[in-house]
């Protein structure tokens, strides 16, 4: 009877575990719970949800990409590799109702701040974006 009595904790402890170990958690002493890996914004951080407001000082749209993309560690492409259509609208100036996002991503403001007509391409290896004019 006693046997029975200490293999029932037992036996919840060791599927507890293996359901913690499948799960990324880890258990200490049974008592603590820990996520084990990186979160989210830390393994693509052009898709972190946050709130930009760009100074004054930028003019240009894309000044206001390269501005968006400094906390991120990810760069603009080469410019020599901007097709005109491209290099027309980061030549634009910002546009008054774009010069604050709230709660939005990073590539969600780029894709805002260039248009529905061009594509945002990110590439995880170079950790450059590119922008590419669609044609319709």
């Amino acid at each position: 009877m006693q046997f029975k009595k200490s293999i029932i904790p037992l036996l919840a402890l060791l599927s507890a575990s293996s359901f913690a170990n499948a799960q990324n958690v880890y258990i200490e002493d049974g008592l603590s719970l820990v996520k084990v890996g990186a979160d989210s914004r830390q393994e693509d951080p052009i898709s972190n949800i946050s709130s930009i407001t760009f100074p004054a000082s930028l003019i240009t749209i894309g000044q206001a990409v390269n501005y968006s993309l400094l906390p991120t560690g990810y760069d603009l492409e080469d410019r020599t590799k901007f097709d005109p259509e491209t290099r027309t609208v980061l030549m634009r100036k910002i546009p008054r109702t774009q010069r604050k996002f709230e709660y939005t991503t990073i590539e969600q403001v780029i894709q805002a701040l260039v248009g529905n007509s061009f594509a945002i391409n990110k590439d995880k290896v170079s950790r450059t974006i590119s922008i590419e004019y669609k044609s319709n």
